[in-house]
């Protein structure tokens, strides 16, 4: 997804942190390497070791995931996925 579709993982990203199955229809086909954002890669990462470890994906559990792993701090600022704030300051 290229940096002028930024929107578009922003979309992507929030759909994501709203939709508890969203993860299912797109696990095999995304890879975080498709953003083009760092930070998106990031917040994407953090949702597959989610996936993975089979916990919630959501806009509570991946900004959690972020601070306990210090990835928190590197994203910094707030992140705005379909309209909703989430700080993801440590």
């Amino acid at each position: 997804i290229e940096d002028e579709d930024k929107e578009l993982s922003e979309i992507i990203l929030g759909s994501l942190l709203l939709e508890a199955n969203a993860i299912y229809s797109i696990i095999g086909w995304f890879k975080k390497e498709m953003f083009f954002d760092k930070k998106h890669q990031t917040i994407f990462d953090a949702i597959v070791k989610l996936y993975e470890r089979k916990e919630a994906i959501d806009i509570i559990t991946v900004p959690r995931y972020l601070r306990i792993i210090n990835k928190g701090q590197y994203i910094g600022g707030s992140f705005c996925p379909l309209g909703i704030v989430f700080t993801l300051d440590a």
